[in-house]
C-alpha cells in the first residue's frame, strides 16, 4: 500500500520510501567513513615508512660518525654539528645504547657529547606517563650522572616505584653513599618488589656502603623489612665486621624472617666460635628459622660436633629442614652417616636417596 505509513517515536512519521532512502544516506555515510579510515591508515603507513627510513639512515650516519669519534679520528664536536634541533631526544637513545656497551673514558666521551641535550630531558620529569619520567630518569643516570645528580636523588621520592628504582639503580651503581641513607628508607616503598633482588641491587655500592647497612640492620627504629635487605646485602658482599649485629640481631627480634636473615647472615661470615648463637634456633617453632638454624650449623661447626644435630634434623616435621640437614651432612664431609642412614629404612630414605644421587652425579 503506496500510503502506509510506519510509526516511530524517535523519528516521527515516515514513507516506506522515505525510510529507504534515509537508509541508503547512512550506507553512504558509511562507505564514505571507511574509505577515509583507509586513506587515513594508508597515509599514516606511509608516514611511518618514511619516518622509519629517516631515523634508520640517522643510526647509520651517526654510527660511523661516533666510531670515529671513539677512535679519536674526529673531534666530538664535528658529530654534534650534524645534530639537527628535532633529532636532538632521539640522538640521546641512540647514545644510551652505546652507552650500555662502554665504560671509561668512551663513555666519558658519549656524556659530552650528550650534555648539550640533556636539559631538553628534564621537562620529562614531570611528566603524566610514567615511561616517560623512568626513561628521562635512566637517560639522566647513564649519560649525566653527576649534573643531575640532585635530580635522581629527588626522584626517590616519585610516587611510582617504576620510576624511582631507577634512581636507586643510578645512585648505588655510582657509589654516591652520601645518598644511601635515603636509599635505605625507600626500600620500605618497594613491599611487592623481591628482597632477593633489593639486596643484591644495594650490594652494588661496594664495601663503602656496609658501614651504614651495619647501623640499619642493628637499629631496631628501621622497619624489619630495611633490617633483612640490609642483612642480605652485607651476605652478599661477604662483610666480616657485620659478625656481632648478626648476633645482635638474631638474639633480639621477635620477627622470623629477620632472625633467619641474621642466622644466614653468620653461617657466611661467622666462625665455629658462633655455633653456639646458632644452637638454640634449630629447635624454633618456625621453618624459616630451623632451615636457616641448619644451614648455619654445616656451615659453621666442625664435622664430629654438629653431626648429631644434623642427624637429628632429618626427623623434623618440615621436609624442607630435613632437605637442608641432608645437604648439610654432605658439606660436612659426612656422607657415609648419611648413606647408612638412607640404608636403614630411614622415615626420610626417600630424600636420602635422592641426595646421595644428586652428589653421585
Amino acid at each position: 500500500m503506496p500510503n502506509e505509513v510506519f510509526n516511530y517515536s524517535v523519528f516521527g512519521v515516515f514513507t516506506l520510501d522515505e525510510i529507504l532512502m534515509l537508509l541508503g544516506y547512512v550506507a553512504f555515510c558509511l562507505v564514505l567513513v571507511a574509505l577515509g579510515f583507509g586513506a587515513y591508515s594508508l597515509l599514516l603507513r606511509r608516514a611511518n615508512n618514511k619516518t622509519k627510513s629517516r631515523l634508520d639512515f640517522l643510526d647509520e650516519k651517526w654510527e660511523q660518525l661516533i666510531l670515529e669519534v671513539l677512535a679519536g679520528d674526529r673531534p666530538y664536536l664535528y658529530l654534534l654539528e650534524q645534530i639537527k634541533n628535532k633529532d636532538r631526544v632521539y640522538f640521546l637513545n641512540f647514545l644510551l645504547k652505546y652507552a650500555k656497551l662502554i665504560r671509561g673514558e668512551e663513555l666519558a666521551i658519549l656524556s659530552n657529547l650528550a650534555a648539550p641535550y640533556l636539559p631538553e630531558l628534564l621537562p620529562h620529569l614531570k611528566s603524566r606517563d610514567i615511561e616517560i619520567r623512568a626513561g628521562a630518569i635512566h637517560t639522566l643516570a647513564t649519560l649525566g650522572y653527576e649534573q643531575y645528580r640532585e635530580q635522581l636523588y629527588d626522584a626517590l621520592n616519585d610516587h611510582s616505584t617504576y620510576v624511582s628504582i631507577f634512581a636507586v639503580q643510578a645512585i648505588v651503581q655510582n657509589k654516591s653513599i652520601e645518598y644511601f641513607p635515603r636509599v635505605l628508607d625507600a626500600m620500605n616503598r618497594y613491599e611487592f618488589w623481591s628482597i632477593k633482588y633489593l639486596s643484591s641491587l644495594l650490594s652494588r655500592a661496594g664495601v663503602e656502603a656496609c658501614p651504614l647497612m651495619r647501623n640499619a640492620l642493628n637499629d631496631p627504629n628501621n622497619s624489619d623489612r630495611i633490617r633483612i635487605i640490609s642483612a642480605e646485602s652485607l651476605l652478599l658482599l661477604n662483610d666480616y665486621q657485620a659478625v656481632e649485629s648478626a648476633i645482635h640481631v638474631i638474639h633480639s627480634t621477635s620477627n622470623p624472617e629477620l632472625t633467619a636473615a641474621g642466622i644466614r647472615l653468620l653461617a657466611k661470615i661467622g666462625g665455629t666460635q658462633q655455633i653456639k648463637e646458632v644452637l638454640p634456633y634449630i629447635k624454633s617453632q618456625h621453618n624459616s628459622i630451623r632451615i636457616a638454624a641448619v644451614y648455619a650449623l654445616a656451615a659453621l661447626g666442625r664435622r664430629d660436633e654438629i653431626v648429631p644435630y644434623l642427624v637429628d634434623a632429618l626427623n623434623d616435621p618440615s621436609v624442607w629442614v630435613a632437605l637442608q640437614s641432608a645437604h648439610g651432612l654432605v658439606r660436612c664431609g659426612a656422607r657415609e652417616v648419611l648413606s647408612e642412614l638412607g640404608y636403614s629404612y630411614h622415615s626420610r630414605g626417600t630424600l636420602i636417596h635422592q641426595i646421595l644421587n644428586e652428589v653421585s652425579v
